[in-house]
């Protein structure tokens, strides 16, 4: 993985993508949009000698419209927290495996 690459969020060259913007070797990837302040970011924090702690956090500037604010709260939000779960289970199942 290196800066600029494309990370897309399924299978397939027409699905979306987040562009890598930076990567701090075993400590950190930020992930962006190509042309929106969007931000995805996966940091590892270590607690102590034996475990580590994983941060993510997405951020996404939208205009404050009724609209957005409805389809982010009620819709999106719900969903990117299905997605992210599965995701970290994912990476749990992965991580205790080895």
């Amino acid at each position: 993985m290196q800066i600029g690459d494309k990370i897309r969020l399924s299978k397939g060259d027409g699905t979306p993508y987040f562009v890598v913007q930076a990567i701090e070797p075993g400590r950190a990837i930020i992930l962006g949009g190509d042309d929106s302040p969007t931000t995805w970011s996966f940091i590892l924090e270590p607690m102590d000698e034996h475990s580590t702690r994983l941060i993510i956090r997405f951020r996404q500037k939208y205009e404050p419209s009724l609209g957005n604010v409805i389809g982010w709260r009620v819709f999106t939000d719900p969903i990117t927290f299905v997605m992210e779960r599965k995701m970290l289970q994912g990476i749990k199942v992965r991580v205790e495996s080895s």
